[in-house]
């Protein structure tokens, strides 16, 4: 996945976290013998690729390409052309190394991507991409209108690498899907070509209506084979189907939304005849407006049996955490693995008084965080760390891990001798006011660096409370003690205060 970037500050916990991740990449096609084609766009950004001429341009090398197939773009004139880009930077999609950016022509005229052409191909596939629509931004927006549409079929333009969509509609593709930008409700609505209908239409579809900003995993099973005329057989997520001929069935995260549909005209695209090639089309947006973000996209010329869809997840390693016996604070690792994650895992404490975890956020990914028990007294103490981070679709994943720690009964012995003598053994602290007669104690917030713990004693060194204050919380409440004299420490700093 994209964007790890965390730090390790043991060699134990960081061979876990790697032989953990380890697991979960070798899990990417658990079941599945590995794609005939992929494209991940690499894993450098690359200049946009932008259209001045007043005919169209076009480049067969500004996709990286693999052995077995080859790619292609196009932008047709500079009044309306769009762009193509491919970067590393500001991915919405949580994916890895590059992903590829485009934006829509403002005419009919195609802006075109054409991730995988002329791979060795058959009558029957199973593709998967992941996908987002929106803003230049990968937000959601109102007031845009334009489409994307995807193809799936064959190359038979001569000796060009190029698929575009006039030919998947028109003439050779097999599945067509079309996303149109609605001008209100921030949304894309869904259509496909069936039969030989001029119209792409959303008839026997599930769910026609997608969120824009969201990622979605996109996965067809086609099958345009003659040799078995009662037609194909595989598992999804361990449900058997059957797929007829001149058929597709459609996956959008994990739920069938097509089932069985009608693939495209068969007079250009006659049955038997092999899918070799897959493009993006932009048109009709005015202001270029109407953004695709694609990565991740794998073909496979055969259906394999077993598939499985990828769940979003956040895994925890250890599920739980327990302190024994502490007096002061302690540390521990926790190893957070994301799966489909796409945007900052979080992280945070209940309660928070007693327990407390750095950082606070990470990569999509996960890394490597530290859980503090700070025991306030003694005895048993629970708590609850939420880990939470969206999921494909835009489903909120949150992860819970109990925390539990028991503190010693010796906790304040290190300060217990007595009130009088501790201006010689610690710094100054500055607080105020002092007396305090509402209650209410603040720490001078140049002294204060992060989260800091402050420790109040009685005057026989009794630990009489524990708090916490930050740069951007520096008042305490001591309402609840009675009256009397008191010492405050922070750190290797102490104050005398006086409660009225």
């Amino acid at each position: 996945m994209k964007n790890l970037r965390n730090s390790t500050s043991s060699m134990g916990a960081k061979t876990i976290f790697t032989a953990v991740m380890a697991v979960v990449a070798s899990a990417a096609y658990a079941g599945m013998p590995a794609p005939t084609a992929v494209q991940d766009f690499g894993a450098e950004s690359k200049s946009v690729f932008l259209n001045s001429r007043t005919t169209s341009k076009s480049d067969t090398d500004f996709i990286p390409a693999s052995i077995g197939y080859k790619t292609f773009v196009r932008l047709p004139s500079k009044t309306d052309s769009g762009s193509v880009e491919i970067k590393t930077t500001d991915n919405v999609l949580g994916t890895a190394g590059a992903f590829c950016k485009g934006q829509a022509s403002s005419s009919g005229g195609s802006a075109k991507i054409s991730p995988i052409v002329n791979y060795a191909g058959t009558p029957v596939f199973y593709t998967s991409f992941k996908v987002l629509f929106g803003t230049a931004d990968g937000e959601a927006g109102s007031g845009m209108n334009g489409e994307w549409t995807f193809g799936q079929g064959k190359n038979n333009i001569g000796s060009s690498s190029q698929f575009d969509k006039g030919n998947a509609v028109g003439t050779q593709g097999f599945v067509v899907l079309e996303f149109n930008f609605t001008a209100e409700g921030k949304k894309v609505e869904l259509k496909y070509k069936k039969g030989t209908s001029s119209t792409l239409v959303n008839t026997d579809l599930l769910q026609e209506t997608f969120d824009q900003g969201v990622v979605y995993k996109v996965e067809i099973v086609g099958n345009n084979d003659t040799v078995n005329v009662n037609g194909i057989n595989y598992l999804y997520d361990g449900t058997n189907k059957t797929l007829s001929p001149r058929k597709f069935d459609l996956y959008i995260n994990g739920i069938l939304i097509g089932d069985g549909l009608t693939a495209a005209s068969s007079t250009h695209m006659p049955a038997g005849d092999s899918i070799n090639s897959i493009t993006f089309d932009g048109t009709n947006s005015t202001g270029n407006a109407a953004h695709i973000f694609i990565d991740d996209i794998k073909v496979w010329n055969y259906v394999p049996d077993d598939i499985e869809s990828e769940k979003s997840s956040i895994t925890a390693v250890p599920e739980a955490l327990n302190f024994e016996e502490v007096s002061k604070d302690s540390t521990k690792t926790l190893n957070i693995i994301g799966a489909n994650i796409v945007d900052s895992i979080t992280l945070s404490v209940v309660d928070g008084n007693k327990f407390s975890v750095s950082p606070t956020k990470l990569p999509n990914i996960g890394g490597e965080v530290e859980v503090i028990f700070t025991p306030v007294e003694a005895g048993n103490c629970t708590d609850t760390l939420i880990i939470s981070g969206k999921g494909l679709g835009g489903v909120d994943v949150v992860k819970k891990i109990t925390l539990t720690g028991t503190g010693k009964t010796s906790i304040g012995e290190d300060v217990s001798t007595s009130i009088s003598d501790t201006r010689e053994r610690f710094a100054e602290l500055k607080v105020y006011p002092n007396p305090i007669h509402n209650g209410q104690l603040v720490i001078d917030k140049g002294q204060i660096q992060h989260r800091e713990r402050v420790e109040v004693y009685g005057t026989t060194g009794v630990l009489m409370g524990v708090y916490f204050v930050s740069e951007d919380q520096t008042v305490i409440s001591l309402s609840s003690l009675p009256s009397g004299l008191y010492l405050v420490r922070v750190g290797d700093k102490t104050a005398r205060i006086l409660k009225q």
